[in-house]
């Protein structure tokens, strides 16, 4: 019998070079930063689009309140696991 794959955990904060304790706008102003970097009509690198898109989904992960606290849970529980 094989194991269940296990979901690989990515974390938000360190994709946005953010602390976890730090604020919304924070949040925002690193994610507008990267996104102005790595933008694909501005940065013609061959695996922008891909890099893009983890950058959004970071952010969507921790944009919200609500978001955040889910993201913080599972965050704490792949750290406890590892």
């Amino acid at each position: 019998m094989t194991p269940a794959a296990v979901p690989q955990f990515i974390d938000s904060y360190t994709i946005l070079s953010v602390s976890p304790s730090a604020p919304r706008s924070e949040v925002f102003k690193a994610w507008k930063q990267l996104a102005l970097s790595l933008h694909p009509e501005k940065n013609l690198s061959r695996d922008t689009k891909e890099r893009f898109q983890q950058l959004r989904d970071a952010y969507d992960a921790i944009k919200t309140a609500r978001a955040r606290k889910h993201h913080d849970a599972l965050r704490d529980q792949y750290l406890a696991a590892s």
